[in-house]
């Protein structure tokens, strides 16, 4: 991984067999960064996508194999018990130009990828939602 400052944030690029949440925590833990928002592009492989069912309270994983362009990237980072956390949908493409959208799970980089982290001042935690079954951000504000 290779990061560098920018005035709204950190341009960060993965390298081929970085993992992308991973490196992504690991770059807010060294950085002491807790809150954060990110978009970017790139090459992925190895991705695991998931499908939100709400009758079930629980995501619907696949495995994607191979290699596939990473048309978008965007999601946030908080903490979950304590630690760095990131949320992040994907809508990758394949060899045939087909989109595949999804929660992101996990990927393994196969080429390169370029994020753009803006963190916050704000300190963001997620808690569970017991009626959706998943974590939800816990923001002080209510309309």
């Amino acid at each position: 991984m290779r990061y560098e400052k920018t005035d709204k944030g950190y341009m960060v690029r993965l390298f081929k067999g970085e993992k992308v949440h991973e490196s992504l925590v690991h770059f807010a833990e060294k950085l002491s960064i807790s809150t954060a928002s990110y978009y970017g592009i790139g090459g992925i492989a190895q991705v695991e996508l998931g499908y939100f069912r709400s009758e079930k309270k629980q995501y619907q994983k696949k495995i994607f194999e191979g290699d596939y362009e990473l048309v978008s990237f965007i999601g946030n980072l908080c903490e979950l018990d304590g630690k760095p956390f990131c949320h992040s949908h994907v809508t990758m493409g394949d060899e045939n130009y087909q989109s595949i959208p999804g929660h992101l799970f996990e990927a393994t980089i196969f080429a390169t990828m370029e994020i753009h982290l803006i963190p916050f001042s704000n300190k963001w935690t997620r808690i569970l939602d017991p009626e959706m079954g998943f974590y939800g951000l816990n923001l002080n504000g209510k309309i």
